[in-house]
């Protein structure tokens, strides 16, 4: 469309929001199963992400390192940096005097793709059993993963919920042992929408440079995992006022109409 519209009336001034370097990702995805699918899938995004950056006068990216991804990739960077932002999905404010128990449950959310699942398998195989704690998996396409998780004696999966404000509500923390992927991971901005720390990798953790460390701890190994499970005091306000002005200052979408207005407003 970049190409379509530069081509018909150069005049026009065109914008991309690069949600992440999709040649990238997709990369990613083809290294963890190499089908012809995979293949053509990869090669049709690059050449439609390559016209984009190359037609588009102004290339909206998440952080300064997908700008470098995408100079690294296409030989342009981006314009101007939009941080994630979600939906406000809080609901009530959970009563200031609330708090989890001392044997509340971690909480892992995400869809069914390549990382999520990879990072959750990983998980429930190096930390899980270390830990006493139980971990609950919510997600679309993860009770497919049931019966791999579940024979792990504390994972317990959801699968698919009509609500995730219940399941972050009664959570300690947030877990997100994510290693791979692009972009900003949606799990830690719903995690700061609902007041609640995480731990998680440093790829989980990539553009929310504002909130570490007082959103949570990270870590890369399973042994840095334990530990700052281990290291959670007994109990914790069910509700992290804090954070949630983490989300609402950085992640909320009345930040986002700012944010997007003062980039066009450049043009």
């Amino acid at each position: 469309m970049a190409r379509a519209v530069k081509r018909a009336a150069p005049h026009v001034r065109v914008s991309t929001f690069f949600h992440n370097v999709e040649a990238r990702f997709f990369a990613d995805a083809f290294r963890q199963s190499r089908s012809p699918r995979a293949l053509a899938t990869l090669l049709a995004v690059r050449s439609a992400e390559a016209a984009a950056a190359r037609f588009s006068d102004q290339r909206l990216v998440l952080s300064n390192r997908e700008s470098k991804a995408l100079h690294e990739t296409y030989g342009i960077g981006g314009t101007d940096i939009v941080p994630i932002s979600v939906d406000d999905r809080l609901g009530s404010v959970p009563p200031s005097d609330q708090v989890v128990s001392a044997d509340a449950p971690l909480l892992f959310v995400g869809g069914d793709f390549y990382a999520n699942k990879a990072g959750i398998r990983w998980f429930a195989r190096h930390v899980a059993p270390a830990i006493d704690r139980k971990t609950v998996v919510v997600g679309h396409g993860m009770d497919e993963l049931r019966p791999e998780l579940e024979a792990v004696r504390n994972v317990q999966v959801i699968g698919p919920a009509a609500a995730l404000a219940p399941y972050y509500v009664e959570a300690r923390a947030v877990v997100a042992p994510i290693f791979g992927g692009s972009g900003m991971k949606t799990k830690v901005a719903e995690a700061l929408m609902f007041g609640k720390k995480v731990i998680g990798s440093g790829e989980a953790f990539s553009g929310y440079d504002n909130a570490v460390p007082e959103a949570g701890t990270i870590c890369e190994t399973a042994d840095e995992f334990i530990a700052a499970i281990r290291a959670l005091p007994p109990t914790a306000p069910a509700f992290d006022s804090a954070l949630r002005k983490q989300f609402e200052r950085h992640h909320s979408l009345r930040r986002l109409t700012d944010r997007l207005a003062h980039a066009m407003g450049r043009q």
